[in-house]
Order: C-alpha cells, then structure tokens, then sequence
C-alpha cells in the first residue's frame, strides 16, 4: 500500500510539474505579442498627441 501511495504521489508531483511548465510557457506566448502591442498603441498615441 505504501509502494502505491509513492508512486501516486510521484505522479501527482510530475503532473504538477507539468502543469506549471504549460502555464509558464503559455504565458510566456501570450505576453510577447501584448507587449508589442502595448508598445505600438504608445508609439501611436504619443504621435496623435503631437499632431
């Protein structure tokens, strides 16, 4: 019984793992095209205001 809470327990902490490198690595995807769009609108509106 002990040997099967081991290994569930070790495939509770991959999986954990796991779940924590699909968020990272999501929010790494989604951050790096919102940054480039935040800095445009700033280009675009620090233009408007001088014009």
């Amino acid at each position: 019984m002990e040997k099967v809470l081991g290994e569930l327990n070790q495939k509770a902490g991959e999986s954990e793992k796991m779940k924590t490198a699909f968020i990272n690595s999501m929010c790494h995807e989604i951050r790096t095209p919102l940054n480039a769009i935040v800095g445009f609108s700033g280009i675009i509106t620090a233009n408007a205001e001088i014009l």
